[in-house]
């Protein structure tokens, strides 16, 4: 009985973080837009979504945040240049 109820526990809990995927704000897509002019932001994944943002946030110059965030929204593979 325990088994049964931890695991609709899990997938209860499963479908409902998968209900509230991250939706960028209107600030957060300006944001990817400037720096990847061509993403359909509302179709990223959440893991492209998150990548986005991190380089966004990094410190790194601006030709290289352009360069890896096009990379991004462009990768079909999981490839990201680091």
């Amino acid at each position: 009985m325990k088994r049964i109820l931890t695991a609709a526990t899990i997938v209860l809990t499963t479908l409902a973080s998968t209900a509230f995927a991250m939706n960028p704000t209107d600030e957060e897509a300006a944001l990817i837009y400037r720096y990847a002019p061509l993403a359909d932001v509302h179709m990223l994944s959440d893991a492209q979504y998150s990548k986005l943002i991190a380089i966004i946030n990094s410190n790194d110059s601006e030709s290289s945040k352009r360069i890896r965030a096009a990379l991004v929204t462009q990768s079909t593979d999981g490839l990201y240049w680091n």
